[in-house]
């Protein structure tokens, strides 16, 4: 007889689906920009105050989506989302003003995609799995890079077929007809109590591997914790997401310009994305297993490492401008691989941590992320006026990352000791 399989892979499949399409179709409205600016005259400047706002907004939400998901489960709290993304992009044609913008995508979308994306599907896909739970958050969070590889290019085609308005609708479809069902459908509760304490010691616990027929850990669920923001193991998570913020959205927003400042060609610049994409989605997927074959501290380590050395060859570019293409495609592949990988590492430490209020926890971890971002990203380009480049600010962020690769470097299991602080609460 065929083994029958683990029904948390399915969760994990729907979960992978679910954050591919809400985050591809989040992502087009920078594609309808030149629509937009040509159909009603509206300054590039006043369209990008929309990403502004999505940002803040998206960022805010996180905390509340991840105390929903603990109270009332991540699935009610994913289909809420993926319903609302899609009524907001079947509304979005409709716009004529561009406060209509600021409104349907600033803030209906942004809640919408909050809702069903990282926070939510983390905590929806964590329970079902105890020994490989790092495997399936980093296979879910693989949707991230994935729905733009595949949306992003559809969207450009649609566009050119059926406009901005056709296009727009379209993809509402898609998320009402195709994902939010799927959601419905195929992802089932887990048969076991919410957020079960991982990793039990002994061979004995090994017998209750994934991959199996038989249901998810059931161990009792430890006792309610203290607030985490009293803790200093949470403290070093924030701070660490901040930091891991500042540089992320830093370099996604300004690459492309650094590119243009060297004199790189609009292919290569689209070639050196490419690669920071492909170097993404393989640090997301290997993020996960090696969390739970090494533990979340030496991955952390090595991932803000990573970073560092990215943001160091980024900020000698322009130092050593004939070297500036070489140079470039490095910092690609090291920065990329350390963009959204962090992210499963701390759905999985916050999972084993912080048991039921695991989905608050990361839901202010991502706020700690979208926040210092958005300021990074500001300041580095308040440098660049007033320094006419990118050289210190890309060296100052090596800086900070180092400091954080060095915080994580010392040996010992950090979350498993912050887990038995509080379950002795």
């Amino acid at each position: 007889m065929a083994k029958k399989i683990y029904y948390g892979w399915v969760v994990v499949g729907v979960a992978f689906t679910t954050l591919g399409a809400v985050v591809g179709v989040r992502s087009v409205l920078p594609l309808f920009f030149s629509t937009l600016t040509s159909e009603f005259g509206w300054a590039r400047s006043s369209l990008s105050a929309a990403m502004s706002i999505h940002s803040l907004t998206y960022g805010g939400m996180q905390p509340l989506v991840g105390r929903l998901a603990d109270r009332w489960g991540a699935k009610t709290i994913i289909l809420s989302g993926v319903f609302l993304e899609g009524l907001v992009m079947l509304a979005l044609p409709n716009a004529t003003e561009v406060w209509h913008i600021y409104l349907y995508y600033g803030v209906l979308l942004s809640v919408g995609y909050a809702c069903a994306a990282a926070t939510a599907n983390t905590m929806m896909v964590a329970p079902w799995f105890t020994f490989k739970r790092g495997l399936a958050i980093s296979i879910s969070s693989a949707g991230f890079p994935v729905g733009q590889i595949v949306f992003n290019p559809l969207a450009i085609y649609l566009i050119l077929v059926y406009g901005w308005r056709g296009t727009s609708s379209i993809l509402a479809l898609v998320l009402l007809l195709a994902i939010w069902p799927a959601v419905l459908l195929l992802a089932r509760k887990p048969p076991s109590p919410p957020l079960a304490i991982p990793n039990p010691a002994g061979t004995a616990a090994k017998v209750l591997a994934e991959n199996t027929s038989q249901t998810p850990a059931t161990a009792p669920v430890p006792p309610e914790p203290p607030r985490h923001w009293r803790q200093k193991f949470f403290w070093h998570l924030a701070i660490s997401n901040a930091v891991n913020g500042v540089g992320a959205l830093m370099v996604l927003t300004h690459l492309p310009s650094l590119g243009a400042d060297l004199s790189l060609e609009a292919t290569l610049i689209a070639l050196v994305l490419t690669v920071l994409g492909i170097a993404n989605t393989a640090g997301t997927l290997l993020a996960g297993p090696l969390t739970d074959r090494w533990g979340a501290e030496r991955v952390l380590t090595f991932l803000f490492a990573s970073r560092t050395l990215g943001l160091i060859l980024l900020s000698l570019s322009s130092v050593f401008q004939a070297s500036a293409t070489a140079l470039i495609y490095l910092a690609a592949i090291f920065f990329g691989l350390t963009y959204f990988s962090i992210s499963p590492v701390n759905g999985a430490v916050a999972t084993s941590t912080y048991g039921p209020r695991a989905g608050t926890v990361f839901g202010w971890l991502i706020l700690f992320f979208q926040v210092a971002g958005a300021l990074g990203a500001y300041l580095a380009g308040l440098a660049y006026d007033h320094l006419g480049g990118y050289t210190e600010v890309f060296m100052f962020t090596a800086i900070a990352s180092g400091a954080i690769c060095l915080s994580w470097l010392k040996p010992g299991t950090k979350p498993a000791r912050a887990a038995k602080k509080i379950s002795r609460n």
